[in-house]
């Protein structure tokens, strides 16, 4: 099976990052400036975001050159668009944004896992490799994750949800849930509750499946 690891190369917004992958997939966030040798053997695709400043570093190219040889590596870049022609000798996908930011980093992870769709074209040449009008256009294939306002329902309406569950809860109807709310595609609360047991102390997560 796929194991993932996501590497931040100096992003001050790696945590959305790695919070949105990890709706859609199990992963491990490592930092490349404390990464210690032999940290990545037992994965086999690795996610390496950069920035334009991280890219002007010779460990971080080097670093992507390394293990795009036996890895499957899929770069997630943020900042100038120019940087890109650092990555000349890369034939991973990229995915660019030229905004750095908490919400550009949440989009970028939902593009790799098909909760967003990507169309835009680079439209200056960057580089030989890099030239105007490149760029591919992907698909929708998972749900997105959102917010209330986005698809147009009041936040304050989902606030019951805590109420109802917390108040099963104590009726001992369930030791725990999992309440996930999807309108027109997506996710707009995701939230976990109690324990897998009356008896027992480990916290359900929103990953959990129940039977």
């Amino acid at each position: 099976g796929r194991k993932i690891a996501s590497i931040n190369t100096g992003s001050n917004y790696h945590l959305a990052f790695d919070n949105m992958l990890s709706h859609y997939a199990k992963i491990k966030s490592l930092n490349l400036a404390t990464l210690k040798p032999g940290s990545l053997s037992g994965y086999n695709t690795i996610i390496i975001q950069v920035t334009e400043e991280s890219l002007s570093r010779p460990e971080t190219v080097n670093f992507i050159r390394q293990f795009q040889k036996d890895k499957e590596v899929i770069i997630a870049g943020f900042g100038s668009v120019e940087s890109l022609s650092r990555l000349d000798f890369i034939n991973s996908p990229i995915i660019w944004n030229a905004q750095l930011s908490a919400s550009s980093s949440e989009h970028t992870a939902q593009v790799i896992f098909g909760g967003e769709i990507s169309d835009a074209k680079l439209n200056q040449n960057v580089s030989v490799k890099y030239i105007a009008g490149a760029g591919y256009t992907t698909v929708k294939t998972r749900l997105t994750y959102s917010s209330p306002d986005a698809v147009g329902i009041d936040p304050a309406k989902l606030d019951r949800i805590d109420y109802i569950v917390e108040d099963a809860s104590k009726q001992r109807a369930t030791p725990g849930a999992v309440v996930l709310v999807v309108k027109d595609g997506n996710v707009i609360f995701n939230k976990a509750y109690g324990t897998h047991t009356y008896q027992g102390n480990t916290p359900t997560t929103t990953r959990d499946i129940f039977d």
